[in-house]
């Protein structure tokens, strides 16, 4: 009979709360296309989880853009294996393949990247690497609806799972790929960098619009246009791009409304949910709204439109929903919640900040995705 102590060191036995995990891998690479100027809920889930993934012996590296190179992210990933590339996806897959053994073990977790990678890695690294592919946003591979399901199983790899960050999104990777390697797992927000003090005496409206016409920033500067709020509220809108949504804004209004202030991105987010009272997402589409979680995790009076994969946000404490491009209904909603911006909301926000605990959670997140990981 084998010892147990042999059995534990040929086997990589990790052991938790009492019980036995069999750890299948040794290296996990995150690819992530990503180089927004703030690291943000994203980088926050993927540090915790690489923290975790350390804690069980796991050796970690990110990979990103090299435009990503510099930035000034809240967000210490230096103690991983960070590596900055260009990113066509023959030079990904080569970059990755360089750090990789024969007798590695590896998983390669896929972020804002087009399906069409998977074929690569297969074609170079092969089919013992495991591969999860995380779907950020409504799905898009790029082909007709008639081949994108038989494209994906032919030429993928055997082992990836598909991870869909709201229902909606889950749904359509379910459709693409079927159910067996389909996963959702909702996204996390990082709440121990938010401060809950909102300002019941501010009058301003916050709305994140670098994607100005998705995130439905027209619609809300037309909900307040012309009504008693263009002279009581300032509307803030944090873009990257403050030059374009001012010529896109002055495109459609003939000059930039007093009420509307254009504000970069901060690093301390909190910083602007407690200059504000309210906090609009009235988007044409998305696949799941960080900041609205944030905003209302915060104590904000939160709008958002009742669209896919936003709308499972309705389910938060206080969250309320207007019907998508509906203007009318918008600035009915906006008027009232500037009318109670200074009521006391603490009963609520309590219920709220509970639900998003219970259910945004860092640690609940990353708990889903090493089940992923464990099962592949």
């Amino acid at each position: 009979m084998i010892s147990f102590v042999k059995l534990f060191k040929e086997e990589k036995y990790h052991f938790k709360k009492g019980s036995v995990i069999y750890l299948k891998y040794n290296k996990v690479f995150f690819i992530c296309d990503y180089c927004a100027d703030y690291g943000g809920n994203f980088l926050a889930s993927f540090n915790f989880l690489a923290n975790r993934l350390i804690s069980r012996g796991v050796r970690v590296y990110f990979v990103f853009p090299k435009e990503a190179q510099g930035k000034n992210w809240e967000i210490d990933l230096s103690k991983f294996n960070v590596i900055y590339c260009s990113f066509d996806n023959t030079n990904i897959v080569n970059v990755v393949s360089h750090h990789l053994n024969n007798d590695d073990d590896a998983i390669i977790h896929l972020n804002f990247l087009s399906f069409l990678i998977l074929p690569k890695f297969k074609k170079i690294i092969g089919d013992h690497v495991k591969y999860v592919y995380h779907q950020h946003m409504a799905v898009n591979f790029g082909l007709k609806q008639v081949i994108k399901g038989t494209v994906l199983r032919l030429c993928a790899p055997k082992k990836v799972a598909y991870i869909g960050v709201s229902p909606d999104v889950y749904r359509d990777v379910k459709r693409e790929v079927g159910k067996r390697k389909s996963y959702l797992v909702l996204n996390a927000i990082d709440v121990k960098r938010l401060k809950l003090l909102p300002n019941t005496d501010s009058s301003d409206v916050l709305i994140f619009g670098s994607d100005f016409m998705r995130k439905g920033v027209d619609l809300a500067i037309k909900a307040i246009q012309n009504t008693i709020l263009a002279k009581e509220c300032k509307l803030l809108v944090v873009t990257h791009d403050e030059k374009k949504a001012r010529q896109l804004i002055q495109e459609q209004y003939g000059g930039l409304p007093k009420f509307v202030k254009l504000l970069p991105p901060v690093q301390n987010v909190e910083e602007l949910y407690q200059k504000t009272f309210l906090f609009l997402s009235p988007s044409r589409l998305e696949a799941f709204c960080y900041a609205a979680v944030e905003a209302s995790y915060s104590g904000n009076q939160v709008i958002i439109s009742d669209i896919p994969g936003q709308n499972i946000l309705s389910a938060i404490p206080g969250v309320r929903t207007v019907p998508s491009e509906n203007v009318q209904q918008l600035r009915l909603e906006i008027i009232e919640a500037y009318k109670h911006r200074r009521d006391s909301y603490e009963d609520i926000n309590a219920k709220a900040r509970k639900y998003i605990d219970n259910h945004f959670s860092l640690e609940h997140w990353a708990d889903s995705i090493l089940r992923i990981y464990d099962s592949l």
